[in-house]
C-alpha cells in the first residue's frame, strides 16, 4: 500500500472507523461538525455515501447508488444532502432516511463530478 493509504489506516484506527468502509476508490471526505459526521462517497454501489459518527452515539449509515456518488454536499439550514455521480442525476436525500431519496432531478448529459448547495442565497 501507498504511505496515502496507511496514513488513513492510522486514521481510521484513531477515530475506531472501519478502515475499508467502501469497496471502490474513495471520491470525496468531509467533516460535518455540526452532527459530528466523517462523511465519505464512492463509486461504490452498495456503499455509496456513508456517513459516520465521530461520537459512537449513532449508528454509522450508508447510502446507496446504482453507479455511486462521485460529489456531495449538505446543507444544515434545510437539513439535506445532494448527491452526483456517473447516472447524469443529482438526488436530495434526508440524512436519516437511507432507503430513497427525496428527489431525484434528472436531465445533465454527462455525469456530475460536483455539487454544491449555496443556503446564504437559497440555491
Amino acid at each position: 500500500p501507498s504511505p496515502g493509504a496507511q496514513g488513513l489506516g492510522v486514521w481510521c484506527a484513531v477515530l475506531a472507523l472501519p478502515p475499508q468502509v467502501h469497496r471502490d476508490w474513495v471520491c470525496g471526505v468531509q467533516y460535518w461538525p455540526c452532527m459530528a459526521y466523517l462523511v465519505s462517497c464512492s463509486r461504490d454501489s452498495a456503499r455509496s455515501l456513508h456517513l459516520s459518527d465521530l461520537h459512537r452515539r449513532k449508528q454509522s449509515s450508508s447510502f446507496r447508488v446504482r453507479k455511486g456518488v462521485a460529489a456531495f454536499d449538505y446543507s444544515r439550514e434545510w437539513n439535506i444532502i445532494a448527491t452526483g455521480g456517473l447516472d447524469r442525476a443529482v438526488r436530495l436525500w434526508n440524512p436519516y432516511v437511507t432507503g430513497k431519496p427525496i428527489a431525484v432531478l434528472k436531465g445533465h448529459s454527462t455525469a456530475v463530478l460536483h455539487v454544491a448547495i449555496d443556503s446564504v442565497d437559497g440555491h
